[in-house]
């Protein structure tokens, strides 16, 4: 009966149960909005972050792809120098009388023409433009002075080498200036005075080969190892590839030193002491008869125009050894001859200066330098966005001091163009001199990469904390998010 009390409490029950139900919908309905609201703000939130962190060109470029938790394509690492390109494989210098050779375009370390690169081979005296670095080094951070006054030690001495070889002459006990030393080593190859530096600067042979080996690992010689600072030992070892790369290394990081001590045609000490075994005033001949500055002293027929460096070497187990560095307007070539030929010592010095003319003269017969600075910084893109910085931003690469040019092919019309390979985001921590990517300098008439000049950052960035890298990971996960969701819709 509809009058029956369980009826009317049925009634109630259903309509307090229904309104009820209203009720948690209701609330359900507002919490999904409030949900909502928090997802529109928050994306929001997001998309202004990544706005002002990230560059237009990443957040509506349909082809930069990110993921959030992948790297940076480009680990930071210390620069070194540009990479290695045979230019022309169908341009190769005549043949001379040597077991391996190299040459290479000064500016940027590029090589020109090669031949049996990588055959291990000793030094000889070219050993001591290492010494003469690892001296330089240590001159920059203080521990010499220029003008400071050596004692040589015994091992230093004359006498501590056998007849013939080659000397300025030292006596155990006396004075001379590291200046003076430099000198000697590098124009008259004096092994004297390249033990003498030695123990000046580590104190020991062991300890100053340690910072040798050191060195040339740093530069990026794999194929090289010194056991004594003069070059005397055949167990000091290198290859053409390896000392090319050095000298350009060198010649950049120490271009006064060309003229300081490479290009000069003779050595002689600034004051020699009365018991010296030389008289007062001797001039040492430069070893290298190629330099230029040679032709003033009546050397015309091996002196090559432009020449100001660097080194000659001998040994009985290496053969005639010479590195050398020509200059002729904005080109720079660098050559190293290794295992020259010769019966005699006065045979192999007039093989080697004809071989070392024969690749300089072929080297600035096929190729001419062009600076590549203006025309890669012009062409640089924009700003790339760095994640996790303490400082929200971005930066934009530069290049390196080092790069300053490349070689191209002599011939008329040639045309080069630049590329980059660039990542569209970096993190965060970044160092000043970090690699970040590469510039390719390309010969468009056969697309021939002529340089591949390191990027680096330029700046220096802290990375920010956790609450930065997540915000930030988060921003660019938003991005992704968006814009696969705008590709959709399309």
């Amino acid at each position: 009966m509809p009058g029956h009390p369980v009826h009317a409490c049925t009634a109630r029950l259903k309509d307090h149960s229904s309104r009820s139900l209203r009720a948690v919908a209701r609330r359900r309905g507002q919490r999904a909005l409030y949900a909502l609201g928090a997802c529109v703000v928050g994306a929001g939130a997001l998309q202004w972050h990544a706005q002002r962190v990230l560059h237009p060109s990443f957040l509506f470029s349909p082809t930069l792809r990110f993921s959030p938790s992948s790297r940076n394509p480009f680990s930071a690492h210390p620069i070194r120098t540009l990479q290695f390109t045979n230019l022309s494989a169908g341009s190769t210098p005549p043949p001379i009388s040597a077991r391996a050779y190299a040459i290479a375009e000064g500016g940027s370390g590029t090589l020109l023409a090669s031949f049996c690169a990588d055959l291990p081979l000793p030094p000889a005296s070219l050993a001591k433009l290492v010494t003469c670095a690892v001296v330089m080094e240590a001159l920059e951070r203080g521990e010499l002075h220029w003008q400071q006054r050596i004692r040589v030690p015994l091992a230093g001495s004359a006498q501590a080498f056998a007849p013939g070889s080659s000397l300025i002459f030292l006596r155990t006990g006396e004075y001379i200036s590291v200046h003076d030393l430099l000198a000697g080593m590098n124009i008259a190859s004096g092994n004297d005075a390249a033990y003498t530096l030695a123990y000046a600067v580590a104190g020991s042979i062991p300890a100053f080969c340690t910072r040798m080996n050191t060195l040339v690992q740093k530069w990026g010689l794999t194929r090289t190892r010194f056991v004594e600072p003069s070059g005397l030992s055949e167990h000091n070892v290198t290859t053409a590839r390896d000392f090319v790369l050095f000298c350009c290394q060198y010649v950049r990081r120490w271009p006064e030193n060309l003229a300081r001590f490479h290009a000069r045609s003779y050595f002689q000490r600034s004051n020699s002491p009365a018991t010296s075994r030389i008289p007062p005033h001797t001039r040492f001949p430069a070893t290298n008869t190629l330099l230029a500055a040679t032709a003033a002293r009546g050397n015309v027929s091996t002196a090559v125009p432009g020449c100001d460096g660097l080194k000659t070497g001998y040994i009985r187990e290496s053969g005639f050894n010479v590195a050398l560095s020509s200059l002729r307007g904005d080109t720079r070539i660098i050559a190293v001859i290794l295992g020259g030929a010769g019966n005699s010592i006065p045979e192999g010095k007039r093989i080697r200066a004809r071989d070392g003319a024969t690749l300089l003269y072929w080297a600035f017969t096929h190729f001419q330098c062009t600076d590549v600075r203006t025309a890669i910084s012009d062409a640089l893109p924009c700003a790339i966005p760095v994640l996790g910085s303490k400082r929200p931003g971005a930066l934009r690469p530069i290049l390196h001091p080092s790069c300053t040019s490349c070689p191209v092919l002599n011939t008329p019309g040639t045309r080069i163009s630049i590329t980059f390979a660039l990542p569209p985001l970096l993190r965060a921590p970044l160092q000043e001199t970090d690699v970040i990517g590469f510039a390719h300098v390309l010969d468009e008439s056969n697309g021939m990469v002529l340089a591949r000049v390191p990027l680096v950052s330029g700046t220096t960035l802290t990375a920010g904390g956790n609450a930065r890298r997540i915000i930030d990971e988060v921003a660019v996960w938003s991005v992704e998010l968006w814009r696969k969701i705008r590709e959709k819709r399309v």
